[in-house]
C-alpha cells in the first residue's frame, strides 16, 4: 500500500472519523503543567504534534498500576469480564510504540499470556508519530531505535509543514488506512 498523506486542515475531520469506529487517544498540551498528555480526543480537541515525549509512558494504557480481574464474593472468586473496547492511539512516539513490543514479549508469551493485556493490545491501533527534532534528552538510537522507527507501531506519520503522511506497517494499519 502506498503512502497516504493528510492536510493538517483536515485533523478535526480525522479523528471525527476515528471516533466512528471507537475511542481516540492523542497528545494535547495539559494547560497546567505545559506539557504533552495522552488523553481522549474529540474532533475539537487541539492536537499538540510538536512534543518531545510524554511525562507518563503510554504502557499505562495497555497495563495499568491497578485493575480489578476478580470478585470475592458469598459465592467464592468470580473473575471480572474482560471489556472490549478498538483504541486508536495517535501520535504516540516511536520510543513508545517500541516499549510495548518489549511488554508483549512478557506480558503475551505462549507459556503465560496476561488476557487483560493482550485484549488491549489487538483492540489498539498505534499510529506513532516519528519526531521530526528528537530533544536533547532523547536516546532511542542508544537502545536500537531511531527517531522514525516503526518498530511497534501499525502505522507510522511524518510530520511535515502542511501534511502528515501514513504509510502503513502492519496488515492492521494497512486496514487502518
Amino acid at each position: 500500500m502506498q503512502p497516504v498523506a493528510l492536510d493538517k486542515k483536515n485533523l478535526q475531520k480525522f479523528v471525527a472519523a476515528l471516533l466512528k469506529l471507537g475511542k481516540v487517544r492523542g497528545p494535547v498540551l495539559d494547560g497546567h503543567t505545559g506539557e504533552a498528555v495522552l488523553d481522549d480526543l474529540t474532533p475539537e480537541s487541539p492536537l499538540f504534534l510538536d512534543y518531545a515525549n510524554f511525562k507518563l509512558p503510554p504502557k499505562r494504557e495497555f497495563f495499568p498500576q491497578c485493575e480489578a480481574i476478580g470478585r470475592f464474593g458469598a459465592d467464592g472468586l468470580s473473575p471480572e469480564p474482560l471489556i472490549r473496547e478498538r483504541v486508536t492511539y495517535f501520535g504516540l512516539r516511536p520510543c513508545d510504540a517500541k516499549s510495548l513490543r518489549y511488554l508483549d514479549t512478557i506480558f503475551t508469551d505462549a507459556q503465560f499470556t496476561d488476557p487483560w493485556y493482550h485484549a488491549r493490545r489487538n483492540d489498539a491501533v498505534i499510529v506513532a508519530l516519528a519526531c521530526d527534532s528528537p530533544a536533547e534528552t532523547c536516546f532511542c538510537s542508544s537502545v536500537n531505535g531511531d527517531p522514525a522507527s516503526a518498530d511497534g507501531a501499525d502505522v507510522i506519520a511524518c510530520n511535515l509543514d502542511d501534511a502528515l503522511v501514513f504509510e502503513p506497517v502492519t496488515g492492521k494499519g494497512e486496514e487502518f488506512l
